[in-house]
């Protein structure tokens, strides 16, 4: 997999898809990122200390994160890149993105499953609510990689629409606001900077590519990125009989 992820950074950075530096494309896709994620380390410490970065320094991490965002896409993290480049791009418009991710996690059919039990045990006796929320939900990198890099801490409202005779159409949604604690934040809540940190890659050495949030959280004020909200929406239907399910006590 490494080789044909190196081979499309290669490939974007010849067509100039991406303003990246092949240098840091390739180092990132091989698993040979020693180099760099020493670098980062030295930016981490330069925000912590909110010292002067240097143009260079603002170059270096425009594209470090313009690869991660073009890498991510290759690897069929659409949403995080989608995520990744609306931050960098620094509008602060808001965002919608797709659902299948959601859509096919078993945590958030597990929470679904819930909310429609919930809203079939309502509508059993007529006392249908416009809006119920699942629990708080926490999605790690080993459970599903995909919806944990742009998505995992959340919670899953449910909207019942209903439709003609007995059909409920149910809308399902998840806001969210894409924005990284800040390493004053965490020195406020842990008494130390780094807590936080996102693991990106792991090589055939074990070793693994990470970025502390404090530093994803300074391109803010380093002008190279802003914060959005962002959302995700689907819509499924009950059938018919719901009601008479949960009289027979069915789910």
């Amino acid at each position: 997999m490494a080789g044909l992820v190196q081979r499309f950074f290669r490939f974007g950075a010849i067509l100039g898809v991406c303003f990246l530096t092949a240098c840091t494309a390739s180092q990132l896709a091989s698993g040979d990122f020693a180099e760099i994620q020493a670098r980062v380390d030295v930016q981490e410490k330069k925000a912590i200390k909110k010292k002067e970065f240097s143009s260079d320094d603002k170059a270096f991490l425009k594209d470090l994160y313009a690869s991660l965002a073009f890498g991510g896409r290759v690897i069929g993290h659409r949403e995080a890149a989608d995520m990744l480049e609306r931050y960098l791009a620094a509008t602060g418009e808001p965002l919608r993105l797709g659902s299948e991710a959601y859509q096919a996690d078993p945590k958030v059919k597990a929470a679904v499953a819930k909310l429609e039990f919930r809203i079939r045990a309502d509508a059993a006796r007529s006392v249908v609510r416009k809006k119920y929320v699942s629990d708080r939900m926490n999605v790690s990198v080993s459970e599903d990689a995909r919806l944990f890099y742009f998505s995992n801490v959340f919670f899953v409202q449910a909207f019942p629409e209903k439709n003609t005779g007995s059909h409920f159409r149910i809308r399902f949604r998840v806001d969210l606001t894409a924005r990284f604690v800040s390493y004053d934040e965490e020195k406020a809540l842990f008494g130390k900077c780094g807590h936080y940190r996102t693991p990106f890659m792991k090589n055939d050495k074990g070793e693994t590519f990470t970025i502390d949030d404090g530093l994803s959280q300074y391109l803010t004020v380093l002008g190279l990125a802003k914060v959005f909200d962002y959302y995700s929406e689907w819509t499924e239907e009950l059938r018919p009989d719901f009601a008479k399910e949960m009289k027979n006590g069915g789910q």
